[in-house]
């Protein structure tokens, strides 16, 4: 739940990317990554053309559960 107070504040103009570094340091946050995190949902590129549903993609990616994000990494590849 940290990690979406943060990022909660970043939107705000609230927090830093050093903020976001920081925290991803203490945390040790791993990138998203299908092969091995297993989580998806930080890298889908909604606004690529060809995007199935840019706005649905957009919702679930803020989410961040990657089973909502898996039916979008084909269409809107990480960024």
């Amino acid at each position: 739940m940290a990690c979406f107070d943060l990022i909660k504040k970043a939107y705000a103009g609230m927090a830093t990317d050093a903020d976001c570094v920081k925290f991803a340091m203490d945390h040790v946050c791993r990138p998203d990554d299908v092969t091995t995190t297993g989580n998806v949902c930080g890298g889908l590129n909604c606004q690529v053309p060809g995007c199935k549903d840019p706005a649905k993609c957009e919702f679930v990616k803020q989410d961040g559960e990657s089973d909502k994000c898996q039916p979008y990494v084909a269409t809107c590849p990480c960024q």
